[in-house]
């Protein structure tokens, strides 16, 4: 379920549909369990906080949830490409 929710939401973000990938990948990350896989985790924190951030609807959370997701990243040695995408998404609208 988890799954099929995060691609969902990747296809509204990629779509330019954030504020309908929101309320989808808030059930995804509702779901996913904090003893699940980290990774997971991270990545549907990280998207959702490009959601919320593009569809201005929380921009606060959408930074602390990156802010997360981009720990879980840089903890797991397969993940560096993406915490690096993080640290630039971050740069970019963390100010």
């Amino acid at each position: 379920m988890n799954d099929a929710l995060l691609l969902l939401g990747l296809v509204e973000v990629q779509a330019k549909h954030p504020a309908r990938a929101v309320p989808v990948l808030e059930r995804a990350l509702g779901l996913a369990t904090k003893d699940g896989d980290p990774v997971e985790r991270a990545q549907l924190q990280y998207l959702l906080a490009e959601a919320l951030f593009d569809s201005r609807q929380d921009r606060v959370r959408a930074i602390a949830l990156a802010r997360e997701a981009r720990v879980i990243f840089a903890a797991d040695s397969g993940q560096a490409e993406n915490a690096a995408e993080v640290d630039s998404w971050l740069a970019r609208h963390a100010r």
